[in-house]
């Protein structure tokens, strides 16, 4: 990403993206989803163009049978809200 970020204490869109990619580890690991790197691969981390201190966040996914769906691909948005 070539977005600049000033401040301290910020997370910038690219630490974001990693911890998003773990996330997909974590939720694959515990059968939540299948194929991380489908989700990994459809990571967008923005920062908003209305609000300068939030970072836009979106993928998709594949949930797993195990969930209780099988064969569904969803898409989720998150809105953290400031801290």
């Amino acid at each position: 990403d070539n977005e600049d970020v000033s401040g301290q204490k910020i997370i910038k869109p690219k630490q974001w993206k990693q911890i998003i990619d773990k996330y997909a580890l974590s939720l694959s690991k515990k059968a939540l989803i299948v194929v991380p790197a489908f989700m990994q691969d459809s990571i967008i981390i923005v920062i908003s163009t209305t609000n300068p201190d939030r970072l836009e966040t979106f993928f998709r996914y594949k949930r797993s049978g195990f969930a209780r769906i099988a064969s569904t691909t969803a898409e989720a948005g998150f809105n953290f809200g400031t801290i």
